[in-house]
């Protein structure tokens, strides 16, 4: 899950796998399900999500709120065979235990996701995943899997040579995102890290860099430039069920429940950059509450012949 345009691939995967349980049984003529049967519904309707931090406990949230929503209306009988399951070493490591344990919670009793804490996926097959959780090992077929575990820099910036950071990973720059032994070269966001001040790679970060670059850049007199520092505005995560939690908000340590949720879309709303967006942004949610979330499924593109 790292583009745009992955989430829409995602939905349509979703729904491809939806009709294809659907049909499962219908092609022999008899309604009853075989053992056989029933173990490939399940197979198609075990949704994993790989990755514990923010993007996958939302994406979590957002996808038990569809299956358990929408999808259980328009598949009644498909509803007994849906499992979402998590594989991750620890949940939101960016929050204090407190809200760790809120969203442990909320996501294991309220969403029915079953989390896998101090997994580590070992290998991902098209329909096999295998996971080692402590001592022991498991493997589970699935239907879907989403990788929201991090993912590799772009070769550009391992190949060029830059200076990097222990694990490789990462350009290193001075407090001035200058890359170290280069000159007039700069680097921001998930593909830099400043030399002893590690950073979490959010967009909160990467945002606060570009504008501190941008004025550094048109600064005339360099003497006037002052270190980077970040200032935390808030973070926050959407478990599913209108419930979040936001935590280091000016003046509030947490927030958990409806309000934390309103507060979330409060935030995505306010960070568009038109009224046009806000505008429908605010349609669009309308429109969800009152009918429901959309289930066309786009399909493939056609191909010339």
């Amino acid at each position: 899950m790292k583009e745009t345009a992955d989430a829409t691939r995602f939905k349509d995967h979703i729904l491809e796998k939806l009709e294809e349980a659907a049909y499962t049984n219908a092609l022999d003529n008899d309604l009853r399900l075989s053992e056989e049967e029933k173990w490939r519904i399940q197979e198609l309707l075990t949704f994993i999500v790989v990755g514990g931090g923010p993007t996958g406990v939302e994406l979590a949230g957002e996808l038990t709120d569809f299956l358990y929503n929408e999808v259980a209306h328009l598949y009644k009988d498909l509803k007994p065979f849906i499992r979402v399951h998590m594989f991750t070493y620890d949940l939101l490591n960016t929050f204090d235990q407190k809200l760790q344990d809120y969203a442990l919670t909320h996501l294991r009793k309220k969403q029915n996701v079953q989390v896998h804490l101090g997994a580590f996926v070992q290998k991902v097959e098209p329909s096999v995943v295998h996971v080692k959780l402590g001592e022991s090992a498991m493997s589970i077929r699935y239907g879907t899997l989403v990788w929201c575990a991090g993912i590799k820099p772009h070769p550009f910036v391992t190949q060029f040579g830059f200076m990097m950071n222990d694990k490789g990973t990462q350009i290193l720059v001075d407090p001035y995102l200058k890359v170290k032994g280069e000159d007039g070269i700069y680097a921001i966001g998930d593909c830099a890290t400043i030399e002893d001040y590690w950073l979490p790679q959010t967009a909160q970060v990467a945002n606060q860099q570009g504008q501190y670059l941008a004025k550094s850049l048109s600064e005339d007199d360099q003497q006037k430039i002052k270190p980077f520092e970040f200032h935390n505005k808030g973070t926050m995560a959407y478990l599913g069920g209108l419930t979040a939690i936001m935590a280091n908000l000016p003046g509030v340590n947490r927030i958990t429940g409806f309000v934390a949720f309103l507060g979330w879309r409060f935030t995505y709303w306010f960070l568009q950059l038109s009224m046009r967006n806000r505008f429908m942004l605010s349609t669009d949610w309308l429109r969800t509450f009152i009918f429901g979330r959309d289930l066309t499924r786009f399909g493939p593109r056609s191909k010339p012949t």
